[in-house]
C-alpha cells in the first residue's frame, strides 16, 4: 500500500504533465471541431443592413434619451438639491456653534420633593 502513495501523491511534475495533457487535448477537440465551415457563404449585405439597422435604433435611443434627461432639468434639480444641503449644513453648524440658553426661571426654582411622595393616599 505504502508503494502506491509514492505514484498516486501529486507532485509539481505529475500536476504539470497532467494541465499539458488536458490542454493539447481541448485543443486538439477545438480543431476538430472546426471543419465544414468551406461550404457556408456569409451574405455580407444583409449583416451591413443589419448593423445599420441596430446603429440607427441605438441613435434614436440616446436621442430620446437626452431629450429626456433635459426636460426633467436634472443638472438644474442636482443644483438645487446641492445647494439646500449647503444651506442646512450652515443652519447646523450655526445652531452647533451658539451658546447654550439657560433653563427658564420656573424651571430653576423647582424644589426637590423631601420625603417620601405619597401616591395612593391613605385610607
Amino acid at each position: 500500500m505504502r508503494s502506491m502513495r509514492k505514484y498516486i501523491a501529486p507532485t509539481p511534475a505529475k500536476v504539470t504533465l497532467a494541465v499539458c495533457v488536458l490542454l493539447v487535448a481541448l485543443a486538439a477537440l477545438g480543431f476538430a471541431s472546426e471543419g465544414g465551415e468551406g461550404a457556408h457563404q456569409v451574405d455580407t449585405g444583409k449583416q451591413m443592413k443589419d448593423f445599420a439597422w441596430r446603429c440607427l435604433d441605438f441613435a434614436a435611443l440616446f436621442a430620446l434619451l437626452a431629450w429626456a434627461l433635459k426636460k426633467a432639468n436634472v443638472k438644474g434639480a442636482l443644483a438645487d438639491r446641492r445647494t439646500g444641503i449647503e444651506k442646512m449644513l450652515k443652519e447646523q453648524s450655526r445652531r452647533k456653534n451658539r451658546p447654550k440658553r439657560s433653563l427658564p426661571s420656573t424651571v430653576r426654582n423647582w424644589k426637590r420633593p423631601t420625603g417620601k411622595l405619597k401616591i395612593f393616599p391613605q385610607q
